[in-house]
């Protein structure tokens, strides 16, 4: 969703280039992938609001709009929502809900803290904390760790790592 304050941005300063496209691509010549060479750096782009399903593992930017504002749950609801194993961010609190399926299977979901200032111009009290996960694939299923960084240190893979 943050790419939409890109294009606002785009749009404030040079907007009459928004919308050309390349003639021989026939894509758009100023886009976030272009802009980040995410393409060169072997990334893939996916839009907003849009996920990914790895080996059964929801992975997505965040929630959907239908989820209750203000809701402090975040990763109980994505897990009901979803009823899949996943991780979401932008909620920009670290949680994890767990439940068994209806077929005896523990099932998860992850919500990760964020990467960004917490004194934000546009939000004065964020209820955000730092945070990120990393994964490890075990017999074809996703184990993330979930990683909590408190007053600039945190631990992750057995490391201590401080800033």
């Amino acid at each position: 969703n943050h790419e939409y304050r890109f294009l606002r941005e785009l749009m404030k300063s040079g907007g009459e280039f928004y919308g050309l496209m390349d003639e021989d691509t026939d894509e758009p010549i100023i886009s976030i992938p272009k802009v980040y060479g995410l393409r060169k750096r072997g990334f893939t782009y996916v839009p907003w609001p849009g996920r990914v399903d790895y080996a059964g593992f929801i992975i997505t930017h965040g929630p959907p709009r239908r989820m209750p504002i203000n809701l402090k749950h975040c990763a109980k609801w994505m897990l009901e929502y979803v009823k899949s194993s996943g991780i979401c961010g932008d909620f920009h609190r670290s949680q994890f809900y767990a439940s068994v399926g209806d077929e005896g299977q523990t099932q998860g979901w992850y919500a990760l803290g964020c990467l960004c200032r917490l004194d934000p111009y546009y939000s004065p009290f964020p209820e955000w904390n730092q945070g990120f996960a990393y994964s490890t694939v075990i017999g074809a299923k996703v184990h993330p760790t979930l990683v909590t960084v408190f007053d600039r240190a945190f631990e992750a893979a057995g490391r201590v790592y401080t800033y």
